[in-house]
């Protein structure tokens, strides 16, 4: 089987059964918000990317050690240090940049400006870094599977666009269960494209997967603990807004992360 017919077979299985799943996992979640079987079905969709790369792996008789699966953090460390402080670095900047353009109508919290709070920002981020354990149900399959066969093929930066797209592809069910709108659709390829450097670049310095795991854990988890707030019905008339702006530190920083991947391959 040649190396694109095998990538193909795998994005294919990953989109189809998953996507099946989040309409299985989410129909139950409007009839029993909350059931066993509803975050079963769900949890099975998480982890559908690095089942199904795991049997490609046996399938073709490869070793488990080619999905990047070792955590390398010894010769590593300063490429996780890396993973954790730029993911906060996006996530904060989102949550501050809203005052820039909203002067009035988002306001820091005064009470969040405490050491207690820097102490549960950095209690939440070191739960975030055991909870990427969970993650690698998704980057074992993409950065430790799917990314390095795309690499071969097509290079690293039309390999970051495909994923990016896949990824989004990945969630649609979940989007349209969840949102149902293309904007967010839109918002998350773009989100997607540009953290995808960030992943790729730890990635690949690491060579594990951890990394890609962490930065996952902490820009999904860290958006619970924020600096600012905002009432409901001003958040609800400039959602959009707000999306969009929060994309700013994300296209930012994914940008550093692009040129930093190009310097490399040209150093090679």
């Amino acid at each position: 089987m040649s190396n694109k017919k095998e990538l193909l077979i795998y994005i294919l299985s990953c989109l189809i059964i998953t996507n099946i799943l989040w309409y299985v996992g989410y129909g139950i979640h409007e009839k029993n918000e909350g059931s066993v079987i509803e975050l079963l079905v769900i949890l099975l969709a998480s982890f559908m990317p690095a089942i199904i790369a795991v049997i490609m792996c046996k399938l073709k008789k490869a070793k488990f050690r080619t999905l990047l699966l070792f955590p390398n953090i010894k010769k590593s460390l300063k490429v996780y240090l890396t993973a954790i402080f730029t993911s906060l670095l996006i996530v904060y900047s989102a949550d501050l940049l809203p005052l820039l353009f909203f002067p009035g109508n988002v306001l820091i919290v005064s009470e969040n400006l405490t050491f207690i709070f820097f102490g549960q920002i950095i209690l939440f981020t070191l739960v975030c870094i055991i909870e990427s354990i969970g993650l690698l149900g998704e980057e074992l399959g993409w950065m430790g599977y799917l990314f390095p066969g795309l690499e071969k093929e097509y290079g690293t930066f039309l390999s970051i666009f495909i994923i990016s797209i896949v990824r989004t592809l990945w969630h649609l069910v979940a989007l349209i269960k969840i949102d149902g709108s293309l904007f967010a659709v839109c918002n998350l390829f773009i989100s997607n494209l540009f953290l995808q450097s960030l992943l790729v670049y730890v990635t690949k310095k690491s060579n594990s997967v951890f990394p890609a795991a962490i930065v996952h854990s902490i820009t999904n988890i860290m958006i619970a603990l924020s600096f600012v707030t905002y009432t409901e019905e001003f958040y609800n008339n400039n959602s959009v807004r707000f999306n969009l702006i929060e994309l700013i530190p994300v296209i930012i920083v994914g940008t550093v992360f692009f040129i930093l991947l190009y310097k490399d391959k040209n150093e090679v």
